[in-house]
């Protein structure tokens, strides 16, 4: 996925589906315009008059179209979250083919990473919302459970490590580590975390491979054939789990 801001996305998303009736223009407006304000600032410090104004529509049009801002703010985290699903099918199918098991993981979790630094806000949002709506919670669970369970298969197919719920257990912490990680990084940035990344001159892509190599070692007990810059040739895995 090219664009990984999704106001971006949504709005080239919106230019290429074509022409469209006036009502379907104006609630795609108000959807572009509640997304880049919610990367903006807190979802409590969102206020419809401020939405209507991004869109560029008359105070109270939106009403005509959502009931309220929590609805607006679902759908788009909704549509958010499926990104990251878009992300996950895609490694998935990268882990079944013929390349490297190591570099597929590491681009993914690039673009995940990429995606949180340029969706701050709307991360944060994801959070939040998770804690108001145990409905919305589910949904977000659901497609964590979904990608790591989808990385699990795709493993197992690979190499000789048996999909159990052992391998699932340390994919998922796995995963929950790197969520963690970009929460204090991007979310609600903590200095001493951001300090050590700027002592390291650790770049986006240096963070990427440092992370995969820790998920690398923990679900196959070995360092990754890694050459300076690059992935070397593959190796049979035996597993270390």
């Amino acid at each position: 996925m090219e664009i990984l801001d999704y106001a971006e996305y949504l709005d080239q998303r919106v230019s290429n589906e074509g022409p469209k009736r006036k009502g379907e223009r104006t609630r795609d407006r108000l959807k572009i315009a509640t997304a880049e304000l919610l990367n903006e600032q807190s979802y409590q410090d969102l206020r419809i008059t401020d939405i209507c104004a991004r869109a560029k529509v008359a105070p109270g049009t939106f009403y005509l179209y959502y009931e309220n801002k929590q609805i607006v703010t679902i759908e788009i985290l909704s549509e958010y979250v499926e990104m990251w699903t878009v992300l996950s099918r895609q490694t998935a199918e990268d882990l079944d083919g013929e390349g490297d098991l190591f570099e597929a993981v590491y681009h993914t979790n690039l673009s995940y990473i990429q995606m949180a630094k340029a969706n701050p806000g709307l991360t944060s949002c994801v959070m939040q919302m998770s804690e108001i709506k145990p409905d919305f919670a589910a949904f977000v669970h659901k497609a964590s459970n979904q990608i790591y369970s989808r990385t699990v298969a795709a493993i197992a197919k690979r190499t000789r490590l048996p999909s159990s719920p052992v391998l699932l257990l340390t994919v998922s912490a796995l995963g929950s580590m790197i969520d963690d990680l970009v929460r204090r990084l991007f979310v609600m940035p903590d200095p001493y975390l951001n300090k050590c990344i700027s002592d390291m001159h650790m770049s986006t892509e240096d963070l990427a491979k440092h992370l995969t190599i820790i998920w690398y070692r923990s679900v196959f007990g070995e360092d990754p054939p890694l050459a300076p810059g690059r992935t070397a040739k593959k190796k049979k895995r035996t597993s270390a789990k």
